[in-house]
């Protein structure tokens, strides 16, 4: 990879058709280069959340990203959890 790299600089001069298209060559290769995942990971993970963001990230675009836990849907899920406690008293 870094041997591309270096004979695409070597021509960066260039504007031709050709080495523009290299150089998108690269980008798209660098992009998809960072699949860092076990061999058979989908075999491994047994989460099916897991999976599907595994293969979410094997994707162009690489849409997701891991993140801590989203405080606003815990506190709206504790407040309809506690709704539906309350609800129940009142109706049992």
């Amino acid at each position: 990879m870094y041997n591309y790299w270096r004979n695409l600089q070597k021509s960066a001069c260039r504007r031709s058709e050709t080495q523009e298209e290299n150089e998108r060559n690269f980008i798209s290769d660098l992009n998809n280069l960072f699949d860092i995942a076990h061999g058979n990971a989908l075999e491994i993970i047994k989460i099916e959340e897991d999976r599907k963001f595994l293969l979410s990230q094997r994707e162009p675009g690489r849409r997701g990203c891991l993140m801590g836990i989203d405080m606003n849907l815990a506190k709206r899920e504790e407040k309809g959890i506690i709704e539906s406690h309350r609800t129940r008293k009142q109706t049992g």
